[in-house]
C-alpha cells in the first residue's frame, strides 16, 4: 500500500490546465503574428539613392530579420507550453489514477 502521510497535492482538472495552455499559446501566437505583420511593413519606400541611405536600409533589414525571428521563437516556445502541459498533467493524473504512486519529476 502507497504511503500517503506525506503532503497532498491539489491541483485543477487536467482538462483546465490544458485549456489555460492552449489560451496562452493562442495570444502568443496572435501577438508574434502581429508583430511578424509589422516588422514586414519596414521596408524602405524608396530605393536608396546614397550610400548613408543604403546603410540605413541595411539596418532597417537587421531590424526586420531580428523581428521575425524573434517572432519564430516565440511561437516555438509557446507550442512547448502546451506540451508541457499535456505531459505533466497526463503523468499526475495518472499518479492520481494508480492510487498516489511516485511520479518522476523529470516527467512532469
Amino acid at each position: 500500500m502507497p504511503d500517503r502521510s506525506g503532503p497532498i497535492l491539489d491541483i485543477d482538472d487536467p482538462q483546465e490546465i490544458t485549456s489555460a495552455a492552449s489560451v496562452f499559446t493562442t495570444a502568443v501566437h496572435t501577438a508574434t503574428g502581429s508583430a511578424a505583420g509589422s516588422a514586414d511593413t519596414l521596408r524602405p519606400q524608396t530605393k536608396p539613392a546614397s550610400d548613408l541611405d543604403r546603410m540605413m536600409c541595411d539596418q532597417l533589414s537587421w531590424v526586420r530579420s531580428t523581428f521575425e525571428a524573434a517572432a519564430r521563437s516565440s511561437a516555438g516556445r509557446a507550442d512547448d507550453v502546451v506540451v508541457d502541459a499535456l505531459f505533466g498533467t497526463s503523468a499526475l493524473e495518472n499518479t492520481d489514477v494508480d492510487n498516489g504512486s511516485r511520479t518522476r519529476y523529470e516527467s512532469i
